[in-house]
């Protein structure tokens, strides 16, 4: 197992959960077979093209070997992972495995379709990494129909509520909107949607900025659709405001600039996003919030 640790893979018991590079860690391969407590395992890149199909299979009868463990299958390749599964079903597998989860990585509208082939597959849990986000995503198409979270002991799905509303415009009958209730649930249970949703802004060398409305946007939409929403970073940029807040306006950045004396080391650290003006201050100082707030919303389905 890798050393990386990724926020989001958190074990049922609270600690921190595994990342299983399967496509390069060959020698240890067989690691979840030793595992007797429950883990939450993070796999990575296991659909990409280099990886040999023998590798893909004995990995997959590794993880439906080993049900009490949660597997995070997660890749930017969604049409290869729905090959494969369109292929093994044809060869007469049953998809009853509840302990592997599928998802897909996207930066913004232009690799949305990601999102389309993934809830074509069939599985006990689909989720979504929005990271890095470099643009505003809608995500509303893809959310709410299926996902219930529990609110009091009791599965909340948004749709439904919405529909034992009783509006003062609606006149349809009890019977008629019992009807839509019956015809909106038998949409949950057909059409698969997110349960998940993980956003962060890029990091390392070359980052690119992440503009916090696109974050409060799909932070937004996961709430009016009740799907737990993980806010994991906000990269290296910041909106220049919050980055005087943080570095304070009397760093060396700030006094050049309103002297206007940057030199080419410093204006590598400043950089244009729509009418905003952002500043590089590191991932430290960027930090993971939102407003003011932390998300770190985990699903059900984790345990």
């Amino acid at each position: 197992m890798g050393k990386t640790k990724i926020e989001w893979v958190i074990n049922p018991d609270g600690t921190q959960g595994e990342v299983w590079n399967v496509a390069v860690d060959r020698c240890k391969l067989t690691d979840p077979l030793h595992w007797r407590k429950p883990r939450t395992v993070f796999v990575r890149d296991l659909f990409q093209e280099d990886v040999a199909r023998s590798r893909i299979d004995a990995a997959w009868s590794i993880m439906a070997e080993t049900r009490q463990h949660r597997f995070l299958v997660l890749t930017e390749n969604a049409d290869r992972l729905l090959e494969f599964m369109k292929d093994r079903k044809q060869k007469g597998w049953k998809a009853d495995w509840q302990n592997i989860g599928f998802g897909v990585s996207v930066e913004d509208e232009s690799t949305v379709h990601r999102i389309q082939t993934l809830l074509e597959i069939e599985a006990a849990f689909h989720f979504l990494s929005f990271e890095p986000a470099l643009g505003q995503l809608d995500l509303r198409p893809f959310l709410a129909a299926w996902s219930a979270t529990k609110h009091g002991g009791e599965k909340h799905y948004p749709l439904i509520h919405e529909q034992t509303v009783q509006h003062p415009e609606d006149t349809r009958s009890n019977l008629q909107r019992s009807k839509d209730i019956q015809a909106t649930l038998k949409t949950i249970h057909s059409h698969p949607r997110l349960a998940w949703v993980i956003i962060g802004g890029e990091s390392g060398p070359g980052a690119r900025p992440m503009h916090p409305d696109w974050a409060r946007s799909v932070r937004d939409q996961c709430k009016a659709a009740a799907v737990p929403f993980f806010h994991k970073q906000n990269g290296e940029w910041l909106p220049a405001d919050e980055a005087i807040n943080v570095l304070g306006d009397d760093h060396p950045l700030f006094r050049d600039c309103a002297h206007g004396i940057l030199d080419a080391r410093k204006q590598s650290r400043v950089r244009a996003l729509g009418n905003e003006t952002f500043v590089r201050v590191t991932k430290k100082w960027a930090g993971h919030h939102i407003d003011g707030e932390v998300h770190r919303e985990l699903p059900e389905w984790l345990g």
